[in-house]
């Protein structure tokens, strides 16, 4: 019976090493890391202007006291993998910076570092949009895919939720390495089932799953 439970022990201890290699593999390194932030204070530095074109102000300094620009989703979570996107969202008096952040976006002439591509918007008018509608505006930035919306503040909330419920599972961030092995099962699955884009992943909600299994 005791050798039952060593070899148990010794397969559990080898299994949790191939799990360790294998999110180790699957996190970016530290260079794509940095190359993200730095997407962000592009897109931040974007942002930031259209809220001052927008709202007719010659001191940018006074813009950004009264706009917040911030991460949210799985790049601030620690949790996206190498090709996953980057949220970005504004709270704003208002969202018509928008419109003028995707004008900005179609004609930015960067370096190659932080080349922009494929800019679009959901919908493709931002301006004529009703206000119940969700704005989002779509770019690639030096490689990275750029989300921009304006107020989400459910994002944000979700983010926090998620910061929580790692914290209380804690074990090493338990809960952030499981989602990671989650996520990228959902992605490369989706390529087994010719899923284009990776649409398996979106729809099968990772994190929602991840909390369920905590708390079964």
């Amino acid at each position: 019976m005791s050798n039952c439970v060593e070899d148990d022990t010794e397969a559990i201890a080898d299994c949790c090493h191939v799990v360790d290699d294998l999110i180790k593999k699957l996190q970016p390194h530290p260079r794509a890391e940095a190359h993200r932030y730095e997407v962000f204070q592009f897109v931040k530095n974007i942002i930031e202007n259209a809220v001052q074109l927008s709202n007719g102000k010659s001191d940018l300094n006074d813009v950004r006291s009264e706009v917040h620009v911030c991460r949210f989703g799985s790049v601030p979570f620690k949790t996206y993998l190498p090709h996953g996107d980057l949220d970005v969202t504004a709270f704003a008096a208002d969202d018509r910076w928008m419109q003028h952040a995707k004008e900005k976006l179609l004609l930015s002439t960067e370096g190659p570092r932080f080349v922009v591509r494929n800019v679009t918007s959901v919908p493709p008018d931002l301006e004529t949009a009703v206000a119940e509608v969700v704005k989002v505006v779509k770019c690639e930035v030096g490689g990275v895919m750029v989300d921009i919306s304006a107020n989400a503040l459910g994002g944000i909330c979700t983010l926090s939720l998620l910061e929580k419920v790692d914290r209380l599972v804690n074990q090493d961030h338990l809960f952030k390495r499981s989602l990671v092995l989650v996520k990228a099962w959902c992605y490369f699955e989706s390529h087994v089932l010719s899923s284009q884009y990776g649409l398996f992943t979106r729809r099968f909600d990772a994190n929602g799953v991840k909390i369920k299994l905590v708390n079964a």
